[in-house]
């Protein structure tokens, strides 16, 4: 049986009634946020990217793409939160293909090694969402963090989160815990991944509902690996349509 295909569109936030309602209706099986929590949050945001299925919602992000100048640092900040993708919808690169759509949009600021991707991490999967995709992303393990990097996510941490963000973790305390999604449990395999070891050591209270900032640079070779990861994914996609095509040609 042939999947549907996905779309993925980037739009401002001028969001009629009838999708804010249709966001909230998937949003609220997999995050416990109130209706007007939730309504007011997405107001936040100044862009959205939307994964539809002939017109229907299958998924989508939330994006704050700011500019900004930081220690004297022209940025362009783009902010990847409020995801959500139908379960039956994983793993069909949907962020990464948001990626690059945007990368594409702002090369120009990429070529100049202004743009900065940043997300509030209250699980270890958005965390590993950057330290598996790209080659450079903080905090982690692998390296030190750069003064200008953690510049950049104090600057992040009290410009959207105030109080609640401490300088010293690069954390964002949160009132509850918010996400309602099983996957996200961490297994026994799951936890001897070194990356995932990193994230609940910097923030032990993720099982409270606290985030973690995490940052990459946007340059040339984070973004090669983003459009390479997404182009293996639909070959090895393909590819598996293919076997199993077969495989009931042949029954």
């Amino acid at each position: 049986m042939k999947k549907p295909r996905i779309q993925v569109t980037i739009t401002s936030t001028e969001l009629t009634e009838a999708t804010r309602e249709e966001m909230w209706k998937l949003y609220r099986k997999y995050y416990h946020y109130s209706r007007e929590s939730f309504m007011q949050r997405i107001s936040l945001n100044n862009y959205f990217s939307f994964y539809t299925v002939d017109g229907r919602i299958a998924g989508f992000t939330g994006l704050r793409i700011n500019r900004t100048e930081v220690d004297n640092r022209q940025c362009l900040l783009i902010y990847f939160g409020q995801t959500i993708i139908g379960q039956e919808y994983r793993g069909n690169s949907l962020i990464h293909r948001t990626a690059t759509k945007l990368c594409l949009q702002y090369w120009k600021d990429i070529v100049l090694g202004r743009v900065f991707v940043w997300a509030d991490a209250l699980t270890y999967k958005p965390y590993l969402a950057f330290a598996k995709t790209v080659t450079e992303y903080y905090p982690s393990y692998r390296t030190i963090t750069p003064d200008y990097i953690q510049q950049l996510i104090n600057f992040v941490g009290e410009e959207y989160y105030g109080e609640t963000f401490c300088p010293e973790t690069g954390t964002v305390k949160k009132d509850k815990i918010f996400v309602n999604d099983p996957t996200t449990l961490i297994d026994p395999m799951t936890e001897r991944d070194l990356d995932v070891l990193f994230y609940l050591a910097i923030n032990p209270k993720y099982t409270l509902g606290h985030g973690l900032i995490t940052l990459t640079p946007m340059h040339g070779k984070n973004y090669l690996k983003v459009v390479f990861k997404c182009l293996k994914k639909i070959f090895f996609r393909k590819k598996k349509r293919e076997c199993v095509e077969w495989a009931m040609q042949a029954n």
